[in-house]
């Protein structure tokens, strides 16, 4: 894990701020933590944390309310929503509000991991290097490859490319997601 990455936890419950506090002290991240949403926010613009994990139910400003705040100063920062064990359709609410990633409630270490290590490949990779869609056409066949995390902000983009590759007539298309790539947002159906 990176040693240079801040990280804050959002949540109401101390039990919770307590595992992920003693887990990501363990992997050498800088951990910031708050109670409320509106702690939260304010903590978002002190300490510029490249990563958020938010709980979604908490009292006063829900953990919807506080990921849209995120979303819109820091498009950037990766955020992680924490639910109840099959509560989907607030996941899904979440990723439409451009939520990166999601665990699930009790929290094992294998899932903190592996958002942690999805998390990290987003913020080191470099969209000016890789942009987010190309698209190609190889053997007669279109190919188009996804890196890193899409929104509704890439629509437009995606359209053109598809457009682009049908243009050339494909007898085939191939959709190619790199690791740790996602497609959140209401924008791309």
């Amino acid at each position: 894990m990176n040693t240079n990455r801040t990280v804050l936890i959002i949540d109401d419950e101390t039990a919770t701020l307590t595992m992920f506090r003693l887990f990501l002290d363990a992997y050498g991240y800088t951990v910031f933590t708050a109670t409320d949403g509106e702690t939260g926010l304010q903590m978002v613009r002190d300490q510029c944390p490249g990563i958020v994990f938010t709980d979604l139910k908490m009292p006063g400003m829900d953990g919807f309310e506080v990921l849209k705040q995120i979303k819109k100063k820091s498009p950037q920062t990766e955020v992680i929503v924490i639910t109840g064990h099959g509560d989907m359709d607030h996941v899904v609410r979440a990723l439409n509000l451009n939520a990166t990633d999601f665990i699930n409630k009790p929290i094992g270490r294998n899932a903190l991991d592996a958002a942690l290590q999805r998390a990290e490949a987003r913020l080191d990779s470099d969209p000016e290097k890789s942009p987010p869609i190309q698209a190609a056409i190889s053997s007669g066949i279109g190919v188009l490859s996804i890196h890193g995390t899409l929104g509704e902000q890439h629509k437009n983009q995606l359209l053109s490319s598809l457009e682009q590759i049908l243009g050339e007539r494909p007898t085939g298309l191939v959709i190619r997601f790199y690791p740790h790539s996602a497609v959140n947002g209401a924008g791309i159906d």
